[in-house]
Order: C-alpha cells, then sequence, then structure tokens
C-alpha cells in the first residue's frame, strides 16, 4: 500500500507505469472547465507537484470531478505562459491536510503554446497571453 503525505491510499484499477519521466517542479497553474458554458466559471489558481510531456500533478484548493476537463495555464518561474493545454483529470484525492491533488492527462496544447522535445516537459513561449 502507498501513502501519499498522511493519506494512505491503494493503487487504483486505472492506475497504470507512466512511459514518460515526471519533474518535480512547482509551477503556478489557473484551470477552468472546459469549454466553459456558464458566465459564472471562474478560474481556479493553483501549483504543479509535477509535470511530463503526457500530463501534471495538481494541488489545488478544491476538488474536480475525474474525467472533467480544464484548460489549464501552467506559468513559468518568471510568471510567462509556459503552457496553455486542455487536460482530462484522471483522478482527484483530498489530503489530511485540506487540500486537493489531481493528475491530469494532456489533450491538447493551445496555439502559441510550446512543448519542447527531450528532459524538460514545458518551455515558455514567447507571448504572455493571459487566460480568455
Amino acid at each position: 500500500m502507498k501513502t501519499e503525505g498522511d493519506v494512505p491510499r491503494s493503487p487504483g484499477p486505472t492506475e497504470v507505469p507512466r512511459s514518460e519521466a515526471r519533474e518535480a517542479a512547482v509551477r503556478e497553474v489557473e484551470y477552468a472547465p472546459f469549454p466553459r458554458v456558464r458566465r459564472g466559471e471562474g478560474w481556479g489558481r493553483g501549483f504543479t507537484r509535477d509535470l511530463s510531456r503526457g500530463g501534471a500533478c495538481l494541488r489545488t484548493p478544491a476538488p474536480v470531478e475525474a474525467g472533467s476537463l480544464l484548460r489549464v495555464i501552467v506559468h513559468g518561474p518568471d510568471g510567462s505562459t509556459a503552457l496553455d493545454s486542455v487536460g482530462r483529470v484522471v483522478w482527484c484525492r483530498e489530503t489530511a491536510e485540506g487540500e486537493c491533488r489531481m493528475g491530469l492527462s494532456w489533450l491538447a496544447a493551445r496555439p502559441g503554446a510550446r512543448r519542447r522535445r527531450g528532459s524538460r516537459p514545458v518551455e515558455p513561449t514567447d507571448s504572455g497571453s493571459a487566460p480568455a
């Protein structure tokens, strides 16, 4: 049985070995339901725990239902937009500390956002576009 923080957990039936290396990286993120269908659906803020070419683990203040689609903007260390992508929430768990952790699988990067090939999962772009 694996443990995460003080919350014991068992591997779920959908968890499979990762094919891509993860980079332990703390980056600020903004996220919103995708597509946004109601005016009141605002942006949430959180932080990454790790990033890979295939997805990310996020720390957020509120849970998001597994299967949900999110538009996620990952900011680089300098605050620029490093990645603007759509991801599917694969899992979401609340921790003993009262925060939520969720695993995302990237579905598509938006135009203007780039992913670098090689060891680093994301690279800042020249456009400092804000969330729309």
